[in-house]
């Protein structure tokens, strides 16, 4: 006959607790990853938005160069 082990309410509170043991770490190293991530992805982003800037002034750029070209010839 198998005889079956009770648990206690303080063992209960052992086990919960060695199975909640280095979470704290593993979130760190989570955290950190992110971190990481957000960083890489921030430069990235400014990046881009440095090469749309420099477009898009390029091309105002050239509106207002024909703009000029127009008024001129029209004598305005």
């Amino acid at each position: 006959m198998k005889i079956e082990k009770q648990t206690t309410n303080n063992g209960l509170a052992r086990m919960i607790s060695r199975g909640f043991a280095g979470v704290d770490k593993r979130f760190e190293e989570m955290e950190k990853r992110f971190d990481k991530r957000f960083n890489e992805m921030d430069a990235r982003f400014d990046k881009i938005e440095k090469i749309v800037l420099v477009d898009y002034k390029h091309r105002l750029e050239q509106v207002e160069s024909d703009m000029r070209l127009l008024k001129s010839a029209l004598a305005i």
